[in-house]
């Protein structure tokens, strides 16, 4: 199968990317994800770069998305602090327009 995702405002593609942002740090921490799905879903390093464009904020949460397994494998008493940290940059990049108009596109195909 495939999912397509098409947003059509880069306001929507900020807090969309730092809402998934999110999930994946919940999911990291409840155990239900591993850092190498982290980093499939949203902290790769080309992400870094191509989300400068919509918010340092968000680039910066990815940036420090992808060093979370080298907190973890080097000073694993900062890992709840750095997720934090980023959480808080995702937080600062969530803003929806007021327009209430669908802004996200689905497209599920087998």
């Amino acid at each position: 199968m495939k999912l397509t995702i098409e947003i059509d405002d880069s306001k929507y593609i900020k807090s969309y990317l730092s809402v998934v942002s999110l999930g994946v740090l919940e999911c990291l921490e409840k155990g239900l994800l591993d850092f190498d799905d982290a980093i499939n879903m949203v902290y790769f390093l080309n992400m870094v770069d191509r989300t400068k464009v919509l918010s340092a904020d968000l680039s910066d949460a990815i940036l420090w998305g992808t060093q979370l397994e080298d907190v973890y494998n080097h000073v694993p008493h900062k890992m709840k602090l750095a997720i934090e940290d980023i959480r808080k940059l995702n937080y600062k990049s969530i803003e929806l327009a007021k327009d209430n108009e669908q802004h996200v596109f689905y497209t599920l195909e087998k």
